[in-house]
């Protein structure tokens, strides 16, 4: 249970700090586009790589993740006989879901970005649709 209750905690924390990498760049999104055009703002967007800046940004989440999954795949091998490429399996895929969700954060970010463009939505709708998406808080 010490397992899942850890996991619980550094869930909450990750989330948190993936929240607030969202936010961080939607400000700044809007920031970049506040004196331009509507076709310059969105020329803008389409040229950033959000994918990109959201995994720089998410560094410190990712690291936190990885260590904490590292830990408990660790602690497993006093439950039993696994081998240590078993437990490298387990982590690589854990680690490449949680990139892939990253990179979905960056493409949504785009998208809601975009549409708040189009049709002159807030900081505040942009984060609800994100979240509505199942990437928020």
């Amino acid at each position: 249970m010490a397992d899942q209750e850890l996991i619980q905690k550094v869930s909450e924390e990750i989330s948190l700090q993936i929240v607030r990498v969202q936010e961080e760049i939607i400000d700044t999104l809007f920031l970049m586009t506040e004196n331009k055009t509507q076709d310059e703002a969105l020329i803008l967007i389409d040229k950033l790589n959000i994918d990109s800046v959201v995994m720089l940004k998410s560094q410190s989440a990712l690291s936190s993740f990885k260590q904490s999954l590292f830990d408990v795949l660790k602690s497993k091998r006093t439950f039993g006989d696994v081998k240590e490429e078993v437990l490298n399996v387990f982590y690589n895929t854990a680690v490449k879901e949680i990139t892939e969700e990253l990179k979905t954060i960056g493409a949504l970010i785009q998208k809601e970005f975009v549409n708040a463009i189009l049709h002159n939505k807030t900081k505040e709708q942009i984060i609800r649709a994100i979240d509505e998406a199942g990437y928020g808080a």
